[in-house]
């Protein structure tokens, strides 16, 4: 499988359906691909849809909406966000961030100091990632990055971080830097259940197959691992929020994600094998 960029356009207006149909058009007029369309591959922004369906109805009727693949990041980072938005994540991720505020905002020389804190207790020097709130792989980072170390070095690492914070927090923000035994054990449980798509979007990226093949099959895996033992009673309600958005998107696929599947070296049809159940 080949990629090539035939066009990259600049759109001064708002991209409304409309727009985005228009600028389409120049492209398969000017390549002469119309008629030619395989799929289309797009994120889930409503606009997004609305151009492939019409597309599919007014400009070519060659092409299907059936063939419309929606981007699998994309979905996944709207299915995490359900389970992010429970009160118990916001809580955490907004606790993790204001963590790495103490440590980054200060610039350089706080970094430092923190690195010199982290080798006088024996520990490796450590980073704290700073964080985009709207993609959930940076929540998961600063999640890994607020507890590096291991369980036997967790204690620690929490007088480190509750040193630090004494000298470079005002008092009366402190309290809201000190974190329970709970909480602690809430991060790894909640690192932990993320990790898992972590490796599902590492994997699709690395795969020398197109990724086509793989969608069902990942869909299928995180829909389990949503119900699975790694889930704490106090994630249920997330997890299960996310299970719901990941079926939506599985029920959203068509037959060509069969076809890719049934075809995909890896797999070579598991999937429709009597003892896989479907």
């Amino acid at each position: 499988m080949k990629e090539i960029t035939l066009h990259v356009a600049y759109m001064p207006l708002q991209h409304t359906n409309k727009e985005l149909r228009e600028e389409f058009d120049k492209m398969l007029d000017r390549f002469d691909l119309r008629g030619r369309v395989g799929c289309i591959s797009t994120d889930n922004a409503r606009e997004n849809i609305a151009m492939m369906r019409r597309y599919s109805q007014d400009i070519d009727n060659s092409w299907s909406f059936d063939y419309a693949v929606r981007c699998m990041n994309h979905s996944h980072q709207l299915c995490i966000k359900e389970m992010l938005l429970t009160q118990e994540c916001v809580h955490l991720v907004q606790k993790a961030i204001r963590q790495a505020g103490i440590i980054n905002l200060g610039g350089g020389g706080r970094k430092t100091a923190f690195a010199k804190c982290c080798h006088d207790a024996g520990l490796d020097d450590a980073t704290i990632a700073r964080v985009n709130v709207t993609r959930w792989h940076s929540q998961y980072n600063i999640l890994r990055d607020i507890l590096p170390v291991p369980p036997e070095l967790e204690g620690v690492w929490r007088e480190v971080l509750d040193r630090f914070n004494r000298i470079y927090t005002k008092e009366e923000g402190l309290a809201a830097l000190v974190w329970s035994d709970e909480e602690w054990a809430r991060v790894r449980q909640l690192r932990k259940v993320l990790q898992t798509f972590k490796d599902v979007m590492i994997d699709g990226e690395h795969s020398k197959e197109p990724g086509l093949n793989l969608v069902l099959s990942y869909y299928e895996l995180l829909m389990s691992h949503c119900e699975g033992p790694l889930i704490p009673d106090w994630l249920k309600e997330g997890a299960k929020a996310c299970q719901v958005r990941l079926a939506e998107f599985y029920d959203h696929t068509s037959d060509l994600y069969y076809a890719a599947t049934s075809l995909g070296p890896r797999l070579k049809m598991t999937p429709f094998s009597d003892d896989a159940g479907v």
